[in-house]
């Protein structure tokens, strides 16, 4: 068995391809810090909370998420009938993006 890789073996994945995934990472990326940063901010000045309990929520949360994230990958990658039309994943990506935005703009632009 030849485990050398030459460079004939790989594929390049096409610069538009490569975009969008960027793209997609961005965007992800600009709403998980606009929430860290707000986050923090908000519990600890506005409610009162002690640094020393926000870390903690922080922490469980990040806990929540190590076990959540991995078996919400695991429901959806199950063929459906979206998925063999759409791919893997594209409905729940259109059902999540679709819901930050409705519920990322009131949130933001409330004076309360």
């Amino acid at each position: 068995m030849n485990t050398n890789i030459t460079n004939s073996d790989t594929k390049e994945a096409p610069i538009k391809k490569m975009f969008f995934y960027s793209f997609g990472n961005i965007v992800s990326t600009f709403f998980i810090t606009a929430y860290s940063t707000l986050i923090f901010y908000y519990y600890e000045v506005e409610v009162g909370l002690p640094v020393l309990l926000v870390s903690l929520a922080l922490i469980l949360f990040a806990i929540f998420n190590m076990i959540s994230v991995p078996l919400l990958g695991w429901l959806t990658d199950r063929p459906t009938i979206w998925t063999k039309k759409y791919g893997f994943r594209t409905p729940d990506h259109y059902v999540g993006i679709s819901s930050i935005i409705i519920l990322y703009i009131p949130l933001y632009t409330s004076e309360c």
